[in-house]
């Protein structure tokens, strides 16, 4: 599966209605283009570097994408969208718990990985986020991927989504898990020595309905 995430900001100038409209006008051309699974969602509140709205789309392969890339992109209004953090990648060996979807949240976390970093670091940090799951029973789904194609503030390097149960599942029980703290804090804290996260992250979360990752 070819996964796109598009993480889009608003002009600060930019009205209510112009926003809503905008938001539905992606939801449509996401519908409209053969997306095997989409979601269009407003981001909320707590979202750092998350823009105000998440667009996730789900392809067979890149030139599916390529095909209607254009269509998505003719829907970002440069009248009302300031500008777009956004990732391509493979969606490759996703987990689940197998606990069925209904409601719940989307979360997606965009990061770059110091070029310096060698691959067996890289490998010891992968394992650490991979290793929350274990940890969080609200998290019922999750992916980490390796960035293909990205666009923004950065040039990412991963994806970190997941779905969880409840709001409280991401903002309370993950975030301040001490395995979190203590295990994947370290490689984007600056005070500690093995911080291989140095550019600035987008932590977006939005409302699930079903499921996604």
């Amino acid at each position: 599966m070819y996964k796109v995430t598009k993480l889009i900001h608003f002009r600060d100038g930019a009205g209510d209605e112009a926003r809503a409209r905008l938001t539905e006008g992606v939801r449509e051309a996401a519908a409209d283009v053969g997306a095997h699974r989409f979601l269009v969602a407003p981001t909320l509140e707590g979202a750092r570097n998350g823009g105000d709205v998440i667009a996730h789309l789900q392809f067979d392969d890149d030139r599916q994408w390529r095909a209607v890339e254009s269509v998505v992109g003719d829907a970002l209004d440069p009248a009302v969208v300031e500008h777009v953090d956004g990732v391509e990648y493979r969606g490759e060996a996703p987990g689940a718990t197998g606990s069925a979807a209904v409601g719940g949240v989307y979360r997606t976390l965009l990061l770059r990985v110091s070029p310096d970093a060698s691959a067996a670091v890289v490998d010891r940090f992968e394992a650490d986020l991979l290793r929350m799951p274990r940890y969080v029973p609200t998290m019922r789904a999750w992916q980490l991927g390796r960035v293909l194609r990205a666009e923004g503030a950065s040039q990412w390097t991963h994806v970190w989504e997941q779905e969880f149960t409840e709001l409280d599942g991401l903002t309370g029980q993950y975030l301040s898990h001490p395995v979190h703290w203590a295990h994947v804090d370290r490689w984007f804290d600056p005070e500690c020595p093995e911080i291989i996260v140095r550019d600035r992250v987008c932590h977006s979360f939005c409302a699930l309905d079903g499921s996604i990752v």
